[in-house]
């Protein structure tokens, strides 16, 4: 369970404003020599702050954090401490070595809560020295509604007096009050004298706020992140105690996904309609074989920041892991994985969900993209780079257009009725899969790109790069090639499964193939014209090899297209 809190109290430094420990030190190094900085200012040269070694060194901090010596009398005995020629400017400018910056998004994440009606709270040990000059520079009186010092209050942690202060003066409900702070022993002090939550960091406390939003019943650590896919933010939540829910807590990419609400309502009709398909066929185990939206604590399927960014909540899928590497068996285990789940939504009308990515696998509209890119590159003619690289690439120009009718075969079909849509994955790859201990299939995930589509184009996206003896941007042409062994053991698989398909369909798999890689083909020739805005580049000409690469495949795919014919017919009986 994740406690809602009303009052966040924030320490300053290591919290709010970094610290520098590591050049103050070197700084009063060089002024008292090594041995003293430890010994008289009792500062840690591991950056770990302040530490009291000696009954000198504790009661001249105490008594500056304290208040209790004014700031020129302590920097006059800082200085009788260091070498000859040492000024009292030296000691100072040292001193204030230490502070570093204070992040102007931590401040605006401060003035959001406040805005979202949480009251901030600011606790702090420091000193005149470095508090005036903060407080002035970052205003902190606009972001917090009460403020304490220790050398105001003549009072500092992790002693209880301060705390019971501060509860008593800041009019604290501590039940729903969260402090941050970077040291160990302040957190514990909190947890003890006032009954606070405690967390680290404003990065754990975003994450906290995130998951106090949601309907999260069992006890869960930090979130940890996870690096995988390119879109969203990922993170674990573990469970504190053991055989308890841990779970999946990822940032949505709006700017992608910019329906967010429609994706989600997607995501929530596909895994509602294949779970009731799992208990209608008896099966067991049912919530590792379909994913499970956490909803938030009013009811929603997502949780808006006051930042504008939108988090969601899987319960994970424990015992699971994914796959990279495709071989036959593999490809046939995915095949078979994929229409299953195609299977299991043919009933859902395809109008039912909304496209999350508009026009995501139209390939005329990749195709009016295209024309776009060109008409601007010709509109600016030799004054802009755009118009060099279209005039330099009048062969892969060409050989889009001579494919342009066949591949826009699948739309007119559909205009036609002659073909229809079903609800698709859009993404088929090995690793959104997750596989239990024994290997085999468990469970399809990343389901942001589920929405109507052809068939055929989830098939394809999967020969795309799985069938694909060559990388995606690869430099020689040589190496691609269509893997004809991967391609016979995802169409067994998968027309074991796929059991609603027409004979349309059938027929028209070997194209999906040619129409995806054609596709991307489109997609990274148009990005290549505009500039390189929209997919991620190594090196200037990355996508221009990209497009080369693809467009090889196209054509490899064309000199085995009867080939592939002939292998899902011969499945097909």
């Amino acid at each position: 369970m994740v406690n809602r809190f009303n009052t966040v109290v924030f320490d300053l430094g290591g919290v709010l404003i970094d610290l520098n420990v590591p050049c103050c030190v070197g700084n009063f190094k060089r002024l008292m020599g090594e041995e003293n900085v430890r010994n008289i200012l009792g500062i840690d040269d591991e950056g770990e702050g302040v530490v009291a070694v000696s009954a000198a060194t504790q009661q001249l901090m105490h008594d500056y954090e304290y208040g209790n010596i004014t700031t020129d009398e302590f920097l006059s005995r800082v200085c009788s401490y260091c070498h000859a020629g040492t000024t009292i400017d030296d000691v100072r400018t040292a001193w204030m070595s230490m502070l570093d910056e204070l992040a102007q998004w931590k401040l605006d994440y401060i003035a959001d809560l406040r805005k979202a009606g949480y009251r901030t709270i600011l606790l702090s040990n420091s000193n005149e020295m470095h508090w005036d000059p903060i407080f002035e520079q970052y205003h902190l009186d606009r972001y917090f509604d009460k403020i304490f010092a220790s050398h105001h209050l003549h009072m500092a942690k992790p002693n209880k007096e301060i705390f019971d202060y501060v509860v008593r003066e800041g009019q604290i409900d501590s039940a729903h009050t969260i402090y941050v702070d970077d040291l160990d022993k302040n957190r514990a002090a909190g947890m003890k004298f006032a009954g606070w939550q405690t967390c680290a960091s404003v990065q754990e406390l975003m994450m906290k706020e995130i998951l106090s939003h949601f309907a999260i019943r069992n006890e869960v650590g930090e979130p940890q992140p996870l690096k995988i896919g390119f879109i969203n933010d990922s993170f674990i939540v573990r469970a504190i105690h053991a055989g308890e829910k841990s779970y999946f807590l990822q940032r949505i990419n709006h700017h992608i996904f910019q329906n967010v609400e429609g994706l989600q309502r997607n995501i929530q009709i596909v895994t509602d309609h294949i779970r009731e398909k799992l208990r209608a066929a008896g099966e067991t185990d049912i919530e590792r074989k379909v994913l499970e939206l956490v909803p938030t604590t009013d009811g929603k399927l997502y949780y808006k920041t006051p930042q504008g960014d939108y988090w969601r909540v899987y319960v994970l899928i424990e015992n699971a892991s994914s796959q990279e590497r495709v071989t036959p068996e593999s490809a046939y285990l995915t095949g078979k994985a994929f229409g299953r789940f195609q299977c299991q939504l043919a009933d859902l009308p395809f109008d039912a969900l909304c496209e999350s990515i508009p026009n995501f696998h139209n390939i005329e509209f990749r195709l009016w993209q295209l024309d776009e890119a060109i008409k601007e590159a010709v509109r600016n003619q030799k004054s802009d780079i755009r118009y060099q690289r279209y005039e330099a690439c009048a062969d892969i120009i060409a050989e889009i257009d001579k494919r342009r009718e066949q591949m826009c075969l699948a739309e007119r079909l559909f205009r036609e009725g002659k073909l229809t849509k079903h609800i698709n994955h859009c993404d088929t790859k090995v690793n959104n899969i997750l596989f239990d201990e024994q290997g085999k299939p468990l469970c399809i995930v990343d389901l942001d790109t589920v929405m109507p589509g052809f068939v055929l184009s989830d098939f394809g996206d999967f020969m795309r790069t799985a069938a694909n003896t060559g990388a995606e941007d690869d430099p020689n042409l040589e190496n691609i090639h269509v893997d004809l062994a991967i391609f016979e053991a995802y169409t067994r698989g998968y027309l074991e499964e796929a059991t609603f398909l027409t004979d349309t369909e059938k027929e028209l798999l070997p194209y999906g193939c040619r129409l995806l890689s054609y596709m991307q083909t489109v997609r990274f020739f148009t990005d290549y014209l505009n500039g390189d805005t929209y997919y991620k580049i190594q090196y200037p000409e990355h996508n221009l090899v990209r497009t080369r690469a693809q467009l090889r495949l196209v054509q490899e795919q064309e000199k085995v297209a009867e080939e592939m014919l002939r292998i899902v017919k011969g499945l097909s009986c």
